[in-house]
């Protein structure tokens, strides 16, 4: 899912928080309290609230994936009657795959002008999604690595992952919109122990301090996206190992190490974030915003016919 995950976190937490914004300001111009004393009425209320915004937020930035993965990207779709030979076994190739996965429909195919090794796949759902490749892919892998990449993304989609991950991020963003309230209701409240006038709306204090623990829990929750993520990449490797067989799948996880070791070497921020995302190798924090594992823990896991599931 390469960036996608990335740019579908970032997309959920733009939308989630001004969804938020919103309702609050709406619910106050409405004479709606969400803030005051903090009761267990007020407290399920609240939770009912932020969980339908929660999961707006997340399913809008699902259906507009795939619109906002082809305007960010530059992906254009092919064309089948003036199609490159790489073009054309890309081409063949994602319709052999579909069948073999099981898909309702064929996803749409694109290719965009990038010399990063990389690849991705998005949409809301299986009968309409996007596989998409960028033009430095086609140009460094063998048609037999080509096609364990094309393999791993076709299992995204026939597991369903924007669709899980949408939900694990609706769950994420109700959480995120409750703890926010919740804190941001007891700082008000401690403010003034008469809070209702206070607390009653919040007021600029109220929207402040719900925006800034918004973007704090926003940034926990990404971090348990990422574990989600990485999850599934697992799964998305063992997939793309018996739709295409281990060794191209394999193959297709070497070539991106072996490109990625080479931009280290020379010193350069690997732009090959990439078709089955590499990650630096050494250990940091960030880590646990990665959304993919280590490209050699993978190249392991499926060398030892083993899964990590």
């Amino acid at each position: 899912m390469f960036r996608s995950f990335f740019w579908l976190i970032c997309i959920n937490v733009l939308i989630f928080i001004s969804i938020s914004i919103l309702a609050l300001v709406l619910t106050s111009i409405f004479g709606i309290s969400l803030y005051g004393h903090v009761n267990e009425q007020r407290l399920i209320f609240a939770l009912f609230f932020f969980s339908v915004i929660g999961f707006a937020g997340a399913l809008i930035s699902l259906l507009l994936s795939k619109f906002l993965a082809k305007k960010m990207m530059g992906v254009e779709l092919l064309d089948e009657k003036n199609m490159t030979a790489s073009e054309t076994f890309i081409h063949n190739k994602i319709h052999e795959l579909s069948i073999k996965a099981g898909l309702p429909k064929v996803p749409e195919i694109g290719v965009y002008s990038s010399d990063a090794i990389n690849a991705f796949a998005t949409g809301p759902s299986k009968s309409n999604s996007l596989i998409a490749v960028s033009s430095g892919l086609l140009n460094n892998m063998t048609k037999d690595e080509i096609e364990g990449v094309l393999a791993h993304e076709m299992t995204h989609i026939s597991n369903g992952d924007m669709v899980l991950m949408t939900l694990i991020q609706g769950v994420i963003n109700t959480f995120v919109g409750f703890f926010s309230w919740l804190l941001t209701n007891l700082i008000l409240n401690s403010r003034n122990s008469d809070s209702n006038e206070t607390a009653g709306s919040g007021g600029f204090l109220g929207l402040f301090l719900n925006i800034f623990f918004q973007i704090i829990f926003s940034f926990l929750g990404a971090i348990a996206a990422a574990w989600f993520s990485r999850k599934r990449e697992y799964r998305a490797d063992e997939g793309g190992a018996q739709l295409v067989g281990r060794s191209k799948m394999v193959a297709a996880l070497k070539k991106l190490q072996s490109f990625y070791e080479r931009d280290q070497q020379l010193n350069q921020t690997p732009e090959t974030m990439a078709a089955l995302q590499i990650s630096n190798q050494k250990s940091s924090f960030l880590d646990l915003l990665r959304s993919h594992p280590p490209l050699q823990i993978r190249i392991e896991t499926l060398e030892q016919n083993s899964n990590l599931i």
